[in-house]
């Protein structure tokens, strides 16, 4: 259907004449040589074609005042046309030129293609009723041929539409065709390419059918009507690509025939390719040689549509949607051109002529219908990796929280099997009440400083292996938050004894830097403990930190009696700077080292590791300390609890009910005892989207055994009505072994002594920041919940191990499953302590297995027959076993075990 067919029009009957003579002049044409034609062909296997026809002045003016002045020719293009008018003399004169094929300056109507204007000055040299016209037409294919007498008003607004139209289907494609390049390139779907490059084609189709491809110059040669065969095939092979891939994990599912007649597809491109170009290069005018070379792309299709229905029988994970889209979409490209291609033969029915003047609509849907079949593969791609990283991540957090069972069992191993120190403080604490004062606050004193010397040893040790085995994993955190906590408890110790801090910060305060927290922590306590063990009482220590460019700076000044340089390199390095030294040099080393202690040494190791530096400067008031490093910064991020904070929640009410107690993150409970009610409420609802929580009011109130349940955790305020925080802790004091904080606005020194021997496990300074509390809370219900599942676990293992006989690593197997006979592991020893020690060490099942039959004392041939494995494999496996263990030898281990 034509533009113009929405206006009022008049189509012209045509007489057509075909002629090879490009020469031939418009007067030199015999009246009689055109013949009636109502369906004319612009190229008929001749050069030119001559086109004459008849309009009539009624039909120009009409009866209501409509001029119809205008030749418009049908939406196919025409490569040009030269128009000639008869005046009444019988001279003809040539009006001008018309054509897809002109540039826009040499047109009749240099913005409009396909249509004429009939002169005033044509109308006033008529003599006659009506105006004789020819038109000499050059094409190089086949395009139906129609001429309209239209009125300038219908020649704007088809020219409108025109252009509205082909301007949103282009933009439409071009946007389609970079946003699937952009969805190739974020998923890594490189075979996906070849669809860009299909729909480029099509694009490139529909801009040669719609006659706006002059710009691109390429209608300017016969051949490239020709290039249309490239285009079927194009798509079709694109197709079968795109099954091919789709089929290729599920191969082995199809017969041998279909997997034979698949490894021809290289073959078929070879066909294709040399059949495309032997028709471009060779001239070829018959009709019926075009539609054979079609039959082509037509054969083609068939097995393609062939290999869709095979493989939606063969390919359990293949789209449906997808197969046909793409059976629609070829078929519909292979129907428009056959039709077109077989219209004009002779005897063909009005079927035929289906797609005349269709506006490149079956180019636009097929090019529609390749582009959604790749948008839901696409779709399909974006779900399926959305179910691989929810995957991913949940497997991820289930590693995580094993290792962090196992980081939990091995601090406890070492706690209780590597470090004494600690049992003896134990046992001291135990049996304070039959020690003196004095030698006990001794003890105390010399158990904490040795004890902290064991950690900062076993901090430096396992953060030098961990960073030389590239290993360690640090974690963003806020850089002057983390110093404020890392310094509160030192900062507190300071207060008691009477000393003051005056704290200067330069740090941004959303500075956010990746560090290990262990060993940032014990370098920013280390310093500050340094200065405060030699500062002079009731002194002012000051400290200034700062962080620019990357680089943290870190001072301390404190009134001490000031340190000679020597002494200070000394005190650094723990070296006495002479290979051979007096035994008065070596007392007064020892006793620099014992007024100081070795924290500054430790802090210059960890230094080394992040390549900083650490001086000490004496000056006449006292001694400087300086420390810089480089600390790696990264985008801030808030932690989740954080974010807690702004979600809405639900009110708390004015009871002692358990709060939230079906809709909270943690199955702990807190009470929450505070006799402000703002801060009460606050507290609630700071906690009650993460913990059960219950209130009181009044110290009166609380009562472990009329209360809704056992807490984890108490929050109670020092100036609680009734009962406050003293009494509770006396009468339960020894009955809690739960955390018990204090918040409090001031307490003097004794009154923090006597809470923290009556058992508080902490005292928060009111008004408090809400971040850090839920924080702090965060990590003692962490440890707690952490503390108890490998309880439970440990003792479990225990059990199976000791009572049942029984291997920890070893599956339950199901009644109806058989054992495997050719099983290359070796049950494990039935010593729970070995067991126990070779899991907190990291050993694997097989390790484990092979490490008992090393304290068997079996060799690595005899362990290699019974696990199955090659002698070889079994010193692979003996050096990573020794590793772990950190023995050295075969009786190093054995002696190990027997412990």
């Amino acid at each position: 259907m034509p533009l113009c067919a929405f206006a009022k029009n008049y189509k012209l009957h045509l007489r057509t004449f075909y002629t090879s003579d490009t020469s031939l002049k418009v007067d030199a044409i015999p009246d009689d040589s055109f013949e009636p034609n109502s369906y004319v062909n612009s190229y008929n296997g001749e050069a030119v074609c001559w086109v004459e026809s008849y309009i009539p002045m009624s039909q120009i003016f009409s009866d209501d005042g409509t001029i119809y002045n205008f030749i418009l020719f049908n939406q196919e293009p025409v490569q040009s046309a030269e128009i000639y008018f008869l005046d009444g003399q019988n001279k003809w004169h040539f009006a001008g030129t018309a054509g897809e094929g002109l540039e826009s300056s040499k047109r009749i109507r240099p913005f409009c293609y396909n249509s004429i204007d009939i002169h005033e000055e044509t109308l006033k040299n008529l003599w006659t009723d009506f105006i004789r016209v020819r038109i000499k037409i050059s094409s190089y294919r086949s395009t139906l041929l129609e001429l309209y007498l239209v009125s300038s008003q219908c020649l704007t607004q088809k020219n409108l539409f025109q252009i509205s139209y082909f301007t949103f289907i282009l933009g439409g494609c071009i946007i389609t065709i970079f946003y699937i390049i952009y969805l190739c390139i974020i998923f890594k779907e490189y075979d996906s390419f070849l669809i860009p490059l299909i729909n480029t084609i099509l694009m490139l189709k529909i801009l040669v059918g719609a006659g706006i491809s002059n710009p691109l110059l390429i209608t300017q040669s016969p051949q490239f009507y020709n290039s249309v065969y490239f285009t079927l095939s194009a798509v079709i092979l694109c197709a079968f690509h795109t099954l091919k891939n789709a089929n290729r994990p599920v191969i082995n599912n199809f017969p041998a025939d279909f997997q034979k007649i698949d490894t021809y597809f290289p073959l078929f491109i070879i066909i294709i390719a040399t059949v495309g170009i032997l028709y471009i290069v060779i001239p070829v005018e018959s009709q019926y040689i075009h539609i054979a070379v079609l039959s082509v792309p037509v054969l083609l299709n068939v097995l393609f549509t062939a290999n869709c229905l095979t493989s939606l029988k063969y390919n359990p994970v293949i789209r449906k949607e997808i197969v046909f889209l793409w059976i629609t979409a070829t078929h519909l490209i292979i129907f428009e051109q056959l039709f077109l291609s077989i219209r004009f033969l002779p005897n063909t029915t009005v079927l035929c002529r289906l797609f005349d003047n269709d506006f490149e609509i079956p180019t636009i849907f097929t090019f529609a219908l390749i582009s959604a079949a790749t948008f839901r593969k696409m779709h399909f791609q974006i779900r399926t990796n959305l179910a691989s990283i929810q995957i991913t991540s949940e497997t991820i957090h289930r590693q995580i929280q094993n290792d962090e069972k196992r980081n939990f069992l091995l601090s406890k191993l070492i706690s209780e099997l590597l470090n004494p120190i600690q049992n003896l403080h134990f046992t001291i604490e135990k049996n304070s009440g039959d020690i003196p004062e004095g030698l006990l606050l001794q003890l105390k004193k010399s158990l904490n400083s040795a004890s902290q010397s064991i950690d900062v040893i076993n901090i430096i040790t396992q953060y030098t292996l961990e960073k030389t085995n590239g290993s360690l994993e640090k974690e963003p955190v806020l850089l002057k938050d983390f110093i404020d906590e890392t310094l509160a408890p030192e900062i507190i110790n300071l207060k008691l004894r009477n000393c003051y801090t005056d704290i200067k910060y330069n740090i941004s305060s959303d500075a956010t830097v990746l560090v290990d927290k262990s060993i940032f922590a014990a370098f920013l306590k280390f310093l500050l403990q340094t200065a405060a063990h030699n500062a002079k009482p009731e002194s002012t220590i000051m400290i200034s930190i700062s962080y620019e460019n990357m680089t943290l700076s870190y001072k301390i000044h404190f009134y001490s009696a000031p340190l000679s340089i020597e002494d200070s390199a000394k005190l650094i390095s723990l070296d006495p700077g002479k290979e051979q030294i007096t035994e008065e040099e070596k007392l007064q080393f020892e006793s620099l080292i014992k007024n100081w202690g070795i924290q500054l040494h430790i802090a210059k190791r960890i230094l080394d590791l992040f390549h900083g530096t650490i001086t000490i400067l004496p000056d006449a008031d006292g001694n400087s300390i300086s420390a810089s490093t480089a600390l790696e910064q990264t985008a801030s991020t808030a932690t989740p609890y954080i974010e807690k904070l702004f979600m809405e929640t639900t009110p708390p009410q004015e009871n002692d009910e358990i709060q939230n107690a079906g809709n909270t993150e943690f199955p702990e409970l807190i009470y929450i005892m505070e006799e402000d009610v703002e801060v009460r409420e606050e507290i609630r609802k700071l906690l009650s989207p993460f913990y059960k929580t219950v209130a009181f009011a009044n110290g009166n109130d609380f009562s472990f055994q009329h209360s809704p349940g056992f807490p984890d955790l108490i929050l109670c305020s020092i100036t609680l009505p009734g009962k406050n925080a003293f009494d509770i802790l006396e009468e339960n004091q020894n009955k809690l072994s739960l955390p018990f904080i204090v918040l409090s606005k001031s307490l003097t020194r004794n009154m923090q002594n006597r809470l923290f021997s009556l058992g508080a496990f902490d005292i928060i300074q009111k008004p408090f920041d809400e971040k850090r509390l839920l924080e702090k809370i965060n990590s003692i219900m962490s440890i707690r919940r952490n503390y108890t599942n490998e309880l439970l676990e440990r003792i479990e293992n225990t059990v199976r191990t000791s009572v049942f006989d029984k291997n920890p690593y070893k599956e339950a197997v199901s009644e109806k499953e058989q054992p495997v006979p050719a099983v290359k592991t070796v049950p494990a020893d039935s010593s729970a302590s070995f067991t126990a020690v070779c899991i907190s060490a990291g050993l694997t099942k097989k390790e484990t297995d092979i490490a008992h039959l090393i304290a068997k004392g079996l060799s690595d041939k005899e362990i290699a027959e019974k696990a199955a494995i090659s002698p070889s494999t079994v010193a692979v496996h003996n050096k990573k076993i020794f590793k772990k263990l950190g023995v050295h030898s075969r009786a190093e281990l054995i002696r190990l075990s027997e412990q």
